[in-house]
């Protein structure tokens, strides 16, 4: 196999780069500027090498804003280029910033420009900052940002746990620009290790007891050297001999620099021209922009994406592991206990994450964070990509890093860690029982996901007062795979928060995923205490990456419930269902359903007819009854938009005959006139309560619901009135907040709340609007406002509902039409710059309240519970640190404060004399600028 060069790539919109060194006046000029805003000198470096999808190109210089660090994505800070090739700042700008660097020195005609880059995940928006600037006022011109062009700030906003505060920079998004820049990059420096792994596999495929572990593993270590060595992790010599750098000298230096990672004994077996054919693959490009997000692709460059999705791994992108590890209060746990856990780590995007989280707590200085990080993949390569990811987002090696499979992992089992992380495989399917019994052994269940038994070796392994953060599938919360493990958790743990992200989250998954937070407690017991609800549509995903906005946010007031609620049905019963109310609260759905009746009781519910494709599963070839009948199947087929059947999608079957599921003991009603529901829409908000009145008397698929009325409770509560109702807001969003994957359960339709407070008038009215919207929809035509005007009036009269309630329902209904960032109130947080500590009195969740002692108040202040709230601060006696506008603290009350930002308070965890020492100090310092 013959690699060829890359020459000519797909542009993102600049120019390659022609290089000319600075001028030494304007250099010293770059440098010394650099140096008095923070920079460190060895992070400042000259004529860096760069590949993306336009060529390759050299700056003059890039400035990291980490003395070690060289992954662009996070440390990355200034771009400093000499123009001389006539091409505008703007255009220059959109090649600069493929280095995830937010700022540009841009140096023409003896005068430098200032720029920073803004993306919004397709495109670069140029930003100036200044211009016409003399070499000896760059200083100056660099102060006026003092306060964001800073190294600290940079890394911190890049990674998502602050914002730029300058005017001209509050709405820029570094992590925006970081995500853009990887995504132009990737590709070209994948495939050049892909096509590397390929030529190894071909070499060496003749070679005995040669396994493909090794030959990827060796794929992987010659990558992460020349990535180092094109980062300057391995000295500037080294990066500045760029391509032209041998394999021998390469890994010399490399196993040299960092042993624990790099052995040679795994090259010196090998025939050295085979190495030097992949090596000069790799060498084709620089591999100075790799971050460790890419390393997730290298797996499908090594072994492609179906192998992957097979096995139900899905990346897990450093975006949301920072996130998740940030809402995790680690400062309550004592340094030594500290040690957080991936049991299948994959590319190690929490082990990263968990660095970093460490990293930013005073009393951990003086640590090693290798003694606190440990991973396992049950894949040795996966295994070596977070060894790989670990060594450069830190340029240091010897993590501990196994490879076992999770359940038999002789570490976990003999020790209990502080924080355990994951997200776990998602996979078992009944029509694979192959796959049951290795998932869950012992359980004897005929539905069995392989994430809940990670989940459940969590609960048990980590130590009491630890913390477990677990993505899900959402169908955890309800599905008959999981009691057991509901049961155990809900036993064992303290549920602090759950968070509902979309599918878009993970591009290859088909599953709707959760975030878990939960504390193990001391002893087993049933715990009251409240649950911070979130939820994350599509919309709201760009504004989460950036500052972690969140769609909706709610309160489930007391999570004792769930451990006694179950659901019976014909064929189970399933019990301890979580269900996290994020539309409306769970107290704000329980007085609405005081007002009404379940569906249930009103009506008669079944699924449509199930066909089947295996001949031996139909019963009733022979039936002395079998007739012709026309069928309704493909529900979005059927039901192209609100109030209208496309009886022209109806095809002619034999029933019973053709059937393997044919409802006859509902035969009655498939043949009569009906009201259908759509039983597996789209599973994001919007119009998913999908209802229509079938007037053929056509039977229909399994992918609808059929409701009749029950004949006793009113003539008048007509099929046209229960598809006003199941069409209208409140079954929408009850649809929505309970189903747990796409499918509506039979406990969700029967559950929908139908108002009792209507009359005969309120019947013929909703009845006669229905009839008015079908008629509209048949034609085509614009749907009459009257008649919705109607039907929204009666329920809203009948549901009792207030205008904020209404406001809500209506917007998720509406999400298709009019997507929003979030539901949450959105003060400007940026007035909360005052920093100060407290400690939680008591939570009124049922009030939506929250008591709280205040440093240098005079009393207790109750205070509404904000949405920024986390879920482990609505637990008494949880002491935090959080911003406030200063006003509210020389007025001492908190009557209308806007919050800025709520962390743990540390130290905690020390002894009553210790604390009272510590918290002197702390309160002393409180009303800085910045924790």
């Amino acid at each position: 196999m013959k690699a060829t060069k890359m020459l000519s790539r797909a542009t993102p919109g600049g120019p390659v780069l022609h290089f000319t060194p600075l001028p030494e006046n304007a250099h010293q000029a770059v440098y010394d500027s650099l140096v008095e805003r923070g920079f460190a000198r060895e992070a400042i470096l000259d004529s860096y090498n760069f590949t993306s999808r336009d060529g390759d190109f050299r700056l003059n210089v890039l400035a990291f804003a980490d003395r070690t660090r060289r992954t662009p994505a996070e440390y990355s800070g200034c771009a400093v280029y000499n123009a001389t090739n006539g091409v505008p700042d703007q255009q220059l700008i959109a090649t600069l910033a493929q280095t995830a660097a937010p700022f540009h020195i841009i140096h023409r005609h003896d005068r430098f420009s200032f720029w920073a880059s803004a993306s919004d995940g397709k495109s670069i928006e140029p930003i100036a900052l200044g211009s016409d600037i003399p070499y000896s006022n760059l200083s100056q011109a660099l102060y006026e940002y003092k306060a964001d062009f800073a190294p600290e700030q940079i890394v911190e906003v890049k990674q998502g746990r602050s914002q730029f505060t300058h005017p001209h920079l509050k709405k820029f998004a570094p992590l925006q620009l970081a995500l853009w820049a990887i995504g132009v990059t990737r590709d070209t420096l994948v495939e050049m290790f892909g096509q590397a792994v390929a030529q190894l596999r071909a070499d060496m495929a003749n070679m005995p007891g040669i396994a493909d572990q090794t030959i990827t593993g060796l794929a992987i270590r010659m990558l992460g050297a020349t990535i180092l060595a094109d980062t300057g992790v391995l000295g500037e010599s080294v990066r500045e001999q760029g391509l032209a750098l041998s394999l021998n000298q390469l890994l010399s230096i490399a196993i040299n620099r960092f042993p624990r990672y790099f052995h040679a004994a795994d090259f010196s077996a090998i025939d050295y021209t085979i190495l030097e054919r992949a090596y000069n693959i790799l060498r084709q490009v620089y591999y100075s922009g790799f971050v460790p997000e890419m390393l997730s692709n290298l797996y499908t460059a090594a072994y492609g994406k179906e192998q992957r999705k097979e096995l139900g791994f899905y990346d897990t992108p450093l975006y949301l592991t920072r996130r998740i590890l940030q809402n995790i209060p680690i400062e309550y746990l004592p340094p030594e206990q500290r040690t957080i856990v991936d049991m299948g780590c994959g590319w190690g995007s929490f082990l990263i994450a968990g660095v970093e989280r460490l990293a930013q707590l005073s009393d951990m200085r003086g640590r090693s964070p290798r003694e606190h990080i440990i991973g396992n993949d049950i894949h040795a390569f996966t295994a070596q990509l977070a060894g790989l990811g670990l060594l450069l987002s830190t340029s240091e090696d010897s993590w501990h890093i196994d490879h076992h499979g999770v359940f038999t992992w002789p570490w976990i089992e003999t020790h209990q860690p502080g924080v355990i992380i994951g997200n776990p495989p998602f996979r078992g399917r009944r029509d694979q029982p192959k796959t049951l019994d290795e998932l869950m052994p012992g359980e004897g269940r005929t539905r069995v996901e392989a994430a809940n038994a990670h989940l459940d070796l969590a609960v048990r392994r980590v130590q009491p007062g630890g913390y477990i953060a677990m993505i899900m599938p959402r169908s955890f919360l309800a599905s008959e795979a999981a009691p057991t493990v509901r049961h155990r958790l809900l036993e064992n743990c303290d549920i602090t928060e759950i968070w509902q992200l979309p599918g878009k989250v993970f591009p290859d998954a088909t599953v709707q995923p959760i975030v878990l937070f939960a504390r193990k407690n001391a002893e087993k017991q049933k715990v009251a205490f409240s649950v911070r609800t979130r939820d994350i549509q599509n919309s709201t995903l760009d504004a989460f990456k950036k500052s972690e906005v969140f769609t909706a946010s709610n309160i489930v007031s007391n999570q004792s419930r769930w451990n006694i609620e179950t659901r019976s049905t014909s064929a189970s019963k399933n019990a301890h269902l979580i269900a996290p109310s994020v539309i409306l609260s769970r107290s704000a759905w329980d007085m609405l359903r005081q007002k009404c009746d379940n569906l249930q009781s009103l009506s008669v519910i079944f699924p449509g007819t199930i066909r089947g494709k295996k001949e031996q599963n139909k019963r009733w070839l022979q039936h002395t009854s079998n007739r012709n009948v026309l069928w309704l199947t493909n529900a979005p087929h059927v039901v192209p938009r609100a109030w209208y059947i496309n009886y022209e999608a109806a095809i002619n079957v034999v029933y019973p005959r053709d059937f393997e599921e044919p409802r006859l003991e509902n035969r009655n009603i498939l043949d009569s006139q009906k009201t259908i529901m759509i039983a597996s829409p789209n599973p994001s908000w919007g119009r998913r309560a999908k209802s229509v009145v079938e007037r053929k008397g056509c039977h229909v698929s399994h992918s609808f619901w059929v409701i009749s009325p029950l004949a006793q409770v009113s003539a008048d509560f007509t099929n046209e009135v229960l598809s006003a109702i199941l069409n209208w807001y409140v079954s929408n969003a009850w649809v929505a907040e309970n189903r747990s994957y796409p499918w509506i359960g039979r406990r969700i339709i029967e559950t929908i709340p139908i108002p009792r407070n209507l009359d005969t008038k309120d019947y013929n009215d909703l009845t006669n609007a229905v009839r008015q919207l079908e008629l509209a929809a048949g034609d085509d035509k614009i749907l009459p406002d009257s008649a919705q005007k109607t039907i929204d009036s009666i329920l809203r009269t009948a549901y009792d509902l207030d205008d904020a309630t209404y406001a809500r329902l209506r917007a998720v209904a509406e999400w298709d039409e009019h997507p929003q960032i979030t539901l949450d109130p959105q003060p400007d947080r940026s007035t909360a710059d005052y920093i100060i500590s407290g400690i939680v009195e008591s939570v009124q969740a049922e009030q939506g309240t929250i008591t709280l002692w205040m440093s240098g108040f005079d009393d207790l202040q109750t205070v509404p519970i904000d949405p920024l709230m986390p879920g482990w601060l609505l637990r008494p006696e949880a002491a935090f640190r959080a911003k406030i506008p200063f006003i509210n603290k020389r007025r001492r009350t908190l009557e209308h404060v806007i919050w800025g930002s709520f962390t743990p308070q540390q130290y905690t965890y020390r002894s009553e004399t210790e604390l009272v020492q510590e918290l002197g100090s702390i309160f002393n310092s409180d009303g800085d600028d910045a924790e």
